[in-house]
């Protein structure tokens, strides 16, 4: 749905599933739905989904979908910020 621009489809459909089926979303749907944000231009919306994601264990994947979204929307200081997230670094001194 994302892809076709049904972004609040997308997430009904993320959030009606688990319910009807009586199952947990893994950090897979939550990073496709942060990239379905993205493509739909709805960056609030992806960090968002991001921040509850990061909370329950966001992944390698999670990240990349992240930055690189940031990166394509131009906003490259959100985009090193989550790069030192991800690594562990927040609020130690950079070093290069």
């Amino acid at each position: 749905y994302g892809r076709r621009r049904m972004l609040d489809k997308a997430f009904a459909v993320a959030r009606e599933m688990p319910e009807k089926w009586g199952f947990k979303a893994n950090p897979q749907v939550f990073t496709c739905l942060i990239s379905a944000c993205f493509l739909n231009n709805n960056l609030d919306r992806a960090f968002q989904v991001f921040q509850e994601l990061r909370e329950n264990g966001a992944d390698f994947k999670s990240y990349n979908v992240i930055i690189g979204g940031c990166l394509k929307a131009g906003k490259v200081q959100e985009a090193a910020e989550l790069i030192e997230d991800a690594y562990g670094l927040n609020g130690k001194e950079r070093v290069l």
